[in-house]
């Protein structure tokens, strides 16, 4: 089942709420899915990846489940997109050949001068609706797979798309974006840890640089939360 997007926030510098780097929600496609996500009781999935752990949540209207994996027991991150060009093209055919055609040839064998121009405004309705439904099947059916591989092999993916009520769009380079964090914070993770004095030091050069103002504050407020979240 592929989740339209509800949310999808990405930060480098873990500035999101609970300092998350990532937070993405998706909900079941549907317009009841939809009734039901204003209410606050919708089908959803929720990644949210922190400095130590990735939280994977998933609910319906039967239950819930929460996985919260250690970050350095993630190995690796992966997105993918699937791009139905084939049935798109497929259904703009088939309903040029068994509804616009067929419609276009039985307005030509009922010939009505007192109809023409409401003939030809339906008949360029019927050629240009085609190409346009093509293509907004294939915006909106256009899927992109993330998920990432536990260090003991286990493959964990979820698919979403695109939402035309919450006007989500999916991008390949948001979507890189995502894997690389994560990448980073596994490598982070496999890192020697910084000791308590070297911490220390690093936060009394990056005062020092702050009052002297070659730094700004929100640049200070990032490296400090690093820093801190080193020890």
């Amino acid at each position: 089942m592929a989740y339209v997007i509800s949310k999808w926030e990405v930060s480098e510098t873990g500035s999101l709420t609970d300092n998350n780097y990532i937070s993405i929600k998706g909900r079941e496609s549907g317009f009841f899915s939809w009734l039901l996500a204003i209410v606050g009781i919708e089908p959803s999935v929720t990644i949210s990846v922190g400095d130590s752990s990735l939280i994977f949540e998933k609910g319906s209207l039967e239950g819930f489940e929460k996985k919260v994996i250690p970050i350095d027991s993630v190995s690796s991150a992966y997105y993918g997109f699937t791009k139905p060009w084939k049935e798109s093209v497929a259904i703009g055919i088939i309903f040029f050949a068994f509804v616009a055609v067929p419609v276009v040839i039985g307005i030509a064998a009922y010939d009505n001068s007192r109809q023409q121009q409401q003939n030809l405004v339906l008949i360029l309705f019927l050629l240009i609706s085609s190409p346009i439904g093509t293509l907004l099947f294939y915006i909106f059916n256009k899927k992109i797979k993330l998920g990432f591989v536990e260090s003991g092999g286990i493959v964990s993916g979820i698919e979403f798309q695109p939402s035309l009520i919450e006007g989500k769009k999916l991008s390949e380079r948001e979507a890189n974006k995502v894997v690389n964090v994560i990448q980073q914070l596994i490598d982070n993770a496999k890192k020697p840890q910084v000791s308590t004095r070297d911490v220390v030091d690093s936060l009394a050069d990056l005062n020092q640089l702050y009052e002297q103002k070659i730094l700004t504050t929100e640049e200070y407020e990032n490296k400090r939360q690093k820093l801190l979240r080193g020890l």
